[in-house]
């Protein structure tokens, strides 16, 4: 069941498609390769405008071509990560019904020590003209239940820094519960795990 930042119940029109309650507006997300450039760039280029720390990390450009991208993009979920000391993951992205990019999130399709300690498997962002709408709570209680679905997980631990009260608290609302407080470079970061 997926709700939006109030705990109200979303409706589902289709496969991973949700419509927010009186608002007229449908999601869905959608892997790194079904986003075109324009929408990379429209989405990419607010962040980098508001000098933001762009997160999750694996979304920014850091001054690579779309093409280079989708290459890394595609490396990364698979063995190849390896390579690099990482794990295979993959990016998403939540889009609206103009096909503009709302967030992105990078799932870890497994754990290593380093992500185990503090990572977790999942880490998101919303872009900054859309944050404090409910927007974190929809694409992360979406992405789960795309998990559920797949069937391949029966637990995803997501964490966060222990100052940052609006993402646990929108970890919390997708039933995350705090296993423990651990230090990462001397900052405090909350374990939460998520049953699916």
């Amino acid at each position: 069941m997926v709700r939006d930042a109030g705990g109200r119940r979303l409706a589902r029109t289709a496969g991973s498609v949700y419509a927010l309650p009186n608002q007229g507006v449908f999601m869905i997300i959608v892997p790194f390769n079904e986003i075109t450039e324009d929408m990379y760039i429209d989405y990419i280029a607010e962040w980098e405008k508001a000098d933001d720390k762009i997160i999750p990390s694996s979304s920014a450009r850091k001054g690579a071509s779309f093409a280079k991208l989708l290459e890394n993009w595609e490396n990364d979920r698979t063995e190849k990560a390896y390579e690099m000391d990482l794990v295979p993951s993959t990016l998403y992205f939540m889009i609206d019904e103009t096909k503009r990019i709302i967030g992105s999130i990078h799932f870890r399709h497994e754990l290593n020590a380093h992500l185990l300690k503090g990572g977790g498997h999942i880490g998101y962002g919303i872009r900054p003209s859309e944050r404090r709408k409910g927007m974190a709570s929809l694409m992360l209680g979406m992405f789960l239940e795309m998990l559920r679905k797949e069937g391949k997980y029966k637990r995803v631990l997501i964490t966060c820094d222990e100052s940052n009260k609006g993402s646990a608290a929108t970890i919390e609302r997708n039933g995350g519960k705090m296993e423990n407080v651990v230090r990462i470079n001397g900052v405090p970061r909350r374990r939460y795990w998520i049953d699916l």
